[in-house]
């Protein structure tokens, strides 16, 4: 998912007081530079990215064997141009990270709540003209303990890993450093990374400066909140 084409396409640029949007285009931006910085040391023109045999290899099993079953997805054979490079490592990372966090990391504020979305129903789905009492509904949602598996499920899903590392955190927390003790990575690569790392804690500046004074701050995706990749 290209983000600010999907808001686009969706006509949500123009909606107000839409953080998550807000929030996920600045990241798509710093990441798309970081990319891009990234890229321009290994890539010095459409035709080295076209004759990568490697690259062009990775991205053809992401479409077969990686979604082959849905159709690719989306996702292109094969990339000539470092402009649909850019773009195309800046969606990687974007959804396994920020994307990710933004639609995960809440799931127990709304599913946990059982009637929001029930895991199973004990009564057939309603009819067009069928009258919903509670004891309707009461009926229908699922016996107490799939309730609790539903709710640790969900709890375990939707909290950090003890291992998570993120964008922007402590000294203090981040004990190896943002290169990390086992990246291999050249003095103008780490270079890159600071760069982003420094922009990243620019925005969380400007999130916190955002939220002060509201009710319900929204800080979901703030760069401290958001692991770097995708934990399991």
């Amino acid at each position: 998912m290209v983000i600010p084409e999907d808001f686009k396409a969706r006509g949500l640029l123009e909606l107000p007081n839409f953080f998550f949007r807000d929030d996920a285009i600045r990241l798509w931006k710093i990441l798309f530079a970081y990319t891009k910085e990234m890229m321009d040391l290994s890539y010095k023109n459409d035709e080295d990215v076209a004759k990568d045999e490697e690259l062009q290899k990775f991205v053809e099993e992401i479409v077969d064997p990686g979604f082959i079953s849905f159709g690719g997805c989306g996702f292109p054979k094969s990339i000539s141009t470092k402009e649909k490079l850019n773009e195309y490592l800046t969606l990687l990372i974007f959804n396994v990270s920020c994307f990710h966090t933004g639609v995960n990391f809440q799931i127990n504020k709304y599913l946990a709540f059982i009637p929001n979305a029930p895991p199973c129903l004990r009564m057939p789905p309603p009819e067009q003209n069928d009258v919903i009492t509670d004891e309707r509904i009461q009926q229908s949602l699922p016996q107490q303990n799939v309730a609790l598996v539903t709710m640790a499920v969900t709890n375990i899903l939707g909290n950090f890993s003890p291992i998570e590392r993120f964008y922007v955190q402590t000294r203090a927390l981040n004990r190896k450093g943002y290169i990390g003790e086992n990246m291999a990575v050249s003095v103008d690569q780490e270079d890159c990374i600071l760069r982003m790392v420094k922009m990243m804690e620019d925005l969380v500046g400007k999130i916190k400066e955002r939220n002060v004074g509201k009710f319900l701050p929204y800080d979901v995706l703030s760069p401290d909140n958001i692991p770097i990749t995708t934990e399991i």
